[in-house]
């Protein structure tokens, strides 16, 4: 959505972290991130397996690792239960409905908005009161039912696209090339506060370890997973991924 904040309109003269002017254009010297605009400090960072076998030239090029989680992840993710959307299920349907509809068609938040308040008038004319009144607003909605993801975003480098961790020791200018990664903060600026960094390019980032910790909290897949446990074996026929030698005889990064 269009920001029409007048205040984020970046003016030329104005310089990044409102730091000395000479400091920030000097390579040699590049100007750190404010250290108040992450809450991960150094010893806060987890230990990264290494695999074996690793050229040291290649392990320098991800330290720190920018992929690398800085918190655990939520294994009390579970799925949101339709009681705890609305007491009403015939209401919770209609969520469900409205983004599923938003989801796989498309269809306008407008649009959606309109369907939802029909539904209602239409509940009210057959005389029924729900308790609370349904929501009318799909973000309020989608809010609800928890079905955005979860997002980890690092900043980029806009010029050479290094990818750098979204921590306090993150610099503001990139090492590799002398460009800034953060947007730069207006310093007549009344509403922002100078640790308001924003990356000038995000990635946004999902590891695998928090994809499989929200699938494996629905309930009943972790059983279903495990039927591949039941399957007929054949000798000398392949019916499974798990019956070829590279799945067998993978190992772990320390070897084992």
């Amino acid at each position: 959505m269009p920001n029409d904040d007048p205040n984020d309109d970046i003016l030329e003269h104005d310089v990044p972290y409102v730091q000395d002017a000479h400091q920030q254009n000097d390579p040699h010297n590049p100007p750190s991130g404010p250290a108040t605009a992450h809450t991960i400090t150094p010893s806060d960072l987890p230990v990264a397996p290494v695999a074996l076998g690793i050229p040291p030239h290649k392990l320098a090029e991800n330290e720190p690792d920018p992929f690398l989680r800085l918190t655990d992840p939520e294994t009390s993710n579970l799925p949101t239960d339709a009681a705890d959307v609305h007491p009403e299920s015939g209401v919770y349907m209609l969520y469900m409905l409205v983004t599923w509809l938003h989801l796989q068609f498309h269809i306008p938040f407008q649009a959606c908005t309109a369907i939802i308040g029909v539904f209602s008038l239409i509940i009210q004319a057959f005389g029924c009161t729900v308790h609370p009144p349904p929501i009318t607003t799909l973000p309020h909605i989608m809010s609800k039912l928890e079905v955005e993801p979860d997002f980890d975003i690092l900043p980029i480098c806009l010029n050479c696209l290094e990818v750098f961790p979204n921590s306090m020791e993150t610099p503001a200018m990139c090492p590799c090339c002398n460009t800034f990664i953060y947007k730069p903060i207006p310093t007549n600026s009344k509403s922002r506060q100078p640790n308001d960094c924003i990356p000038l390019l995000c990635f946004p980032y999902k590891s695998i370890e928090s994809q499989l910790t929200s699938l494996l909290a629905v309930p009943g897949l972790e059983a279903k997973l495990d039927n591949w446990h039941k399957l007929p074996c054949t000798s000398g026929k392949y019916q499974d991924v798990f019956d070829g030698n590279i799945p067998k005889n993978l190992k772990m990064p320390d070897g084992q």
